[in-house]
Order: C-alpha cells, then sequence, then structure tokens
C-alpha cells in the first residue's frame, strides 16, 4: 500500500535530513514472510539501513529478499550492502526503462527501506573492533553510514521508495491525483491508479 513519507520514516525512527530526496512514491511491502519477521524482530533491537540496487534487480529482490550471494560489492568483506544515509544509497539506485505509457515516466529507480536486527554478524563503523571490522575486508574498517549484513535472516525490507524518472509526468501525477481525488470515489481512484501503473505493479507484486 501507499504510504505518507513523513509518517514513515518517522515510524522507522529515521531522521528526515534537509539533503534527502522525497520519492514520488512510497509503498510497504508485504511478503509471504513479512509477518513472521515482525514476530521475529518485535523483541530484538532493530534499526534501518537503505538500499540501492539496479531497477532489473528489483523484482528478485521483492519476491527472494536480500541475498548475500547476489552482492556484487565486497570491498569491506562479503555480506548485503546497506546505508544509513540515503543520499550513499541513491548512488546504486541507478535508473532503469519502465512501461514508456506510465504516468510515471519512461524511466524509474528504487530504493528500499530495511529493517536490520542488531546483531554480532551486522557490521557498522564503529571504534569497537568487533563492530566495524570483517576478516576478509580488502578495504579495512567499515566506513561511516555503511552497513554490512553478513546473513540473510538479519534483515527485512519494510518499504520501497520509488522515484519517478521524468519530472514533467511525476509533477503530472501529483497535479491529476489532486484534481481526481475530488468527489471521486474510492473504488475508482484505486482502479486509475492500477491502470496507469501496470510495469510498477508487475514488479512489486508478482
Amino acid at each position: 500500500k501507499q504510504c505518507n513519507w513523513s509518517d514513515t520514516l518517522r515510524s522507522m525512527g529515521i531522521e528526515k535530513r534537509p539533503n534527502y530526496v522525497m520519492p514520488n512514491y512510497i509503498l510497504e511491502v508485504s511478503k509471504k514472510d513479512t509477518d513472521r519477521w515482525i514476530t521475529k524482530s518485535e523483541g530484538e533491537e532493530t534499526f534501518h539501513g537503505f538500499h540501492g540496487s539496479r531497477l532489473d534487480n528489483w523484482f528478485s529482490i521483492l519476491n527472494n529478499g536480500l541475498q548475500q550471494h547476489r552482492s556484487k560489492t565486497s570491498k569491506f568483506g562479503e555480506g548485503i550492502y546497506l546505508s544509513s544515509d540515503l543520499t550513499l544509497s541513491m548512488n546504486y539506485s541507478t535508473r532503469g526503462v519502465g512501461w514508456e505509457k506510465s504516468i510515471l515516466g519512461s524511466t524509474l529507480s528504487c530504493i528500499s527501506i530495511n529493517q536490520v536486527i542488531n546483531h554480532q554478524n551486522v557490521k557498522i563503523h564503529s571504534s569497537c573492533p568487533m563492530k566495524g571490522q570483517v576478516e576478509d575486508s580488502e578495504g579495512g574498517s567499515i566506513p561511516e553510514h555503511h552497513i554490512l549484513v553478513r546473513d540473510n535472516q538479519l534483515l527485512h525490507a519494510r518499504y520501497l521508495m520509488v522515484y519517478c524518472g521524468n519530472k514533467k509526468a511525476a509533477k503530472d501525477v501529483n497535479l491529476d491525483r489532486q484534481n481526481s481525488d475530488v468527489g471521486q470515489p474510492a473504488r475508482s481512484r484505486l482502479a486509475t491508479w492500477l491502470a496507469s501503473n501496470k510495469m510498477l505493479l508487475v514488479l512489486i507484486c508478482y
């Protein structure tokens, strides 16, 4: 479901910084194992991490989760790389070509907000050697704002942020949504949105 940007950051304990770029859409991720994850994480200390990836990777990520063996970045050790800073993750969120007739525009990029369990197999920038150093690291200790998760079971994607590549299309989406909301039944608005965003729905919900 679509969520509010500020409310989502607040619910995840994330401070909204002036340099953060607000997505056009932020969607709550709900998979077959999400309820199990929520139950598992309730008794744990958790924090958030952003993950940026190419558009064509999100089909696999949303269906199978972030997988350690699929990571191509290993300078600071093998694992899943996240960041506590959205701007850093945006460097890895390259735009991809979507459905050319979508009102979102012909290109899209995505970043996930992930919940992470604080564990010894999660490495972060720290003065403590146990938290910031990895035995197979080629680049030394974990840099600031970087998070390295070395166990797939210690994180779960909770939200997906969608950025429209076409600024005019994104503006039109907001204007059309505001205009169509007036006097239009909720079911009709939902049907219109679903019909206009087939590519995004296939990517997220298949």
